[in-house]
């Protein structure tokens, strides 16, 4: 299927044979075929996109013959892979009651509810770092750490995690490290090319790009996705071949549209800055980022340095009234809880996602209660500036 332009839907659940040799044959992977749409790579459209997501992460430090659909597993959402790779983990063996998991935050908040409510019932042991510091997860490190599981750029703080430096302190033990690249994307940052062993990504975001499906992948060296692939036939969490065509389509523009994204977030941000109805702008192209020394080591000017910006208005109010007057007002702004579109996009944190969390939760997770999400589309800057122009003038 490498190279292919397009990726015809097949729907068939399960594919049929001529005779019962043959169906035994392709059960026990003596040849390529087909067999059941849930199993793991089953189904012609799902292992397109496998090879073409393979290809994203891969492209740039190995050949293509290198690499193949069997180098990406893929899942009906985000946090599907996410718990399908640890229930596999700890069903295969490589996770046992008493071993330790290491996991950045602040990050996403369905994420730490997993690693706070979910981990802890199979026995293993979670502590919380600050992963942008590598001494930090060193000294966290013991013989118990199994796992290292890290946000590139949390959401939606973009606080950053030092990959690269993680990446080297790890290099050589038998510890698995796992990064969510959600906001990252393979354009903006590609964890393999230094030292992750796995990189997960929730397509519905940037990679799919349109708004139209929910999808979720994980990408790596075949021998690291083996470590949890026997279970993927069992659990059954596996994205549809629709789901996989309109995801296979977004591959081909995902270059030209993150570029676009990403050129425009940085206008934005710097624009931002000078408006005095904002209290502060979180984004890693800007030498005012907290972590702007490891945005400088992990992303570059090429690229750009992602297409989402964080910002703290002044009060509660004013995040509330600037993201509904730019919903009431723009042409192409949207209030929601997702991101990675074609179209500008914003969430109020603590009226919306987080509305139920006590003022202790929200310290804990690492949010300000002004703080408001962007995910930049890839409209005219101009019509982006001049619709938020507007909004902060009426605050």
């Amino acid at each position: 299927m490498k190279n292919k332009k397009s990726a015809p839907i097949v729907r068939d659940a399960a594919f049929t044979f001529n005779s019962v040799d043959s169906a035994r044959k392709s059960m026990t992977g003596e040849n390529d075929n087909f067999v059941y749409s849930r199993w793991a790579h089953g189904n012609p459209t799902v292992r397109a996109l496998e090879e073409e997501l393979a290809h994203l992460e891969f492209r740039y430090i190995k050949e293509p013959e290198a690499y193949s659909y069997k180098n990406c597993l893929t899942f009906a959402s985000g946090m599907a892979a996410i718990l399908q790779m640890f229930a596999g983990l700890v069903a295969s063996g490589f996770l046992k009651r008493g071993d330790e998991i290491l996991v950045s935050k602040p990050l996403y908040m369905t994420t730490i509810e997993v690693f706070e409510k979910d981990i802890p019932l199979w026995g293993m042991k979670v502590k919380f770092v600050d992963a942008s510091s590598v001494a930090e997860v060193k000294k966290a490190i013991t013989r118990k750490t199994k796992v290292v599981f890290v946000e590139f750029l949390a959401n939606p703080t973009l606080a950053m995690a030092d990959v690269i430096g993680i990446g080297k302190l790890i290099a050589g033990t038998n510890i698995l490290f796992v990064v969510d690249n959600s906001f990252g994307s393979p354009y903006y940052f590609r964890p393999l090319e230094h030292g992750a062993h796995l990189v997960i990504h929730s397509v519905t975001k940037f990679i799919s790009g349109h708004g139209d499906v929910i999808a979720g992948a994980i990408i790596g060296e075949e021998k690291h996705i083996n470590l949890f692939i026997e279970q993927y036939h069992r659990y059954g969490a596996c994205m549809s071949p629709d789901v996989a065509s309109l995801v296979f389509r977004s591959c081909k523009t995902f270059d030209i549209r993150l570029k676009k994204q990403g050129l425009n977030a940085f206008i934005l941000a710097r624009w931002l800055v000078d408006q005095p109805k904002i209290k502060r702008v979180h984004y890693p192209g800007l030498d005012t980022f907290v972590h702007r020394d490891l945005a400088r080591t992990h992303m570059d000017n090429n690229t750009g340095y992602g297409g989402m910006i964080s910002i703290d208005m002044h009060t509660p109010e004013d995040a509330k009234k600037f993201l509904d007057t730019l919903a009431a007002e723009s042409r192409t702004f949207d209030i929601s809880v997702s991101l990675g579109f074609t179209n500008t996009r914003g969430e109020f944190d603590a009226g919306m996602v987080h509305v139920a969390c006590t003022e202790e939760e929200m310290q804990e997770f690492g949010l300000s209660p002004t703080l408001i999400r962007l995910t930049i589309g890839i409209e005219d800057i101009e019509d982006i500036k001049d619709d938020f122009a507007d909004a902060l003038s009426d605050l």
